[in-house]
């Protein structure tokens, strides 16, 4: 075979390599239904609320950059799972997956348990209070009752 008869097999070969590149990048973040987010013990905050603060996180080089770890607080208007709290404080880590969250913007927000190896990224005490972070199943929203919620879904409101 000649290399001008290889050509179009090795175009398929490097298009199937991208392809199955493409699949496997986008399978990182699955998104599951609001009935199996609320049964998941990985999941152990859920709540809708709005945005009041995004701060980028310096790395322990001291820089920070928009892909950098974030400090993020909510003023939070409903509760489904995790302590009922007016204003909660959560991470939202690095990577591509994460969610993207404005100031002002409304989210339902999962968010799961920093292990032991996240809090000391974040430069967190290993003995300290639980730390939580955004899952990238989070989403804008708002009305998360457009959100596939039905009202057996009500969860509880937070006071004003």
């Amino acid at each position: 075979m000649t290399i001008t008869n290889q050509r179009p097999i090795l175009i398929l070969a490097v298009a199937f390599g991208m392809c199955l590149f493409a699949v496997q990048a986008d399978a990182q973040c699955i998104w599951t239904a609001f009935s199996d987010q609320v049964t998941n013990d990985k999941v152990p905050l859920i709540f809708h609320g709005t945005a009041t603060r995004v701060q980028q996180i310096p790395l322990p080089n001291g820089n920070a950059f928009d892909g950098s770890p974030q400090l993020l607080r909510f003023e939070v208007h409903r509760m489904w799972k995790g302590i009922a709290a007016r204003n909660i404080t959560i991470y939202n880590l690095m990577g591509s997956e994460r969610p993207k969250i404005s100031v002002g913007g409304q989210y339902l927000v999962f968010a799961f348990l920093i292990p032991f190896e996240g809090r000391a990224q974040l430069g967190l005490p290993k003995n300290g209070p639980d730390a939580f972070a955004a899952s990238c199943a989070s989403r804008e929203s708002s009305n998360p009752f457009a959100d596939e919620l039905t009202d057996g879904d009500t969860g509880t409101i937070v006071g004003r």
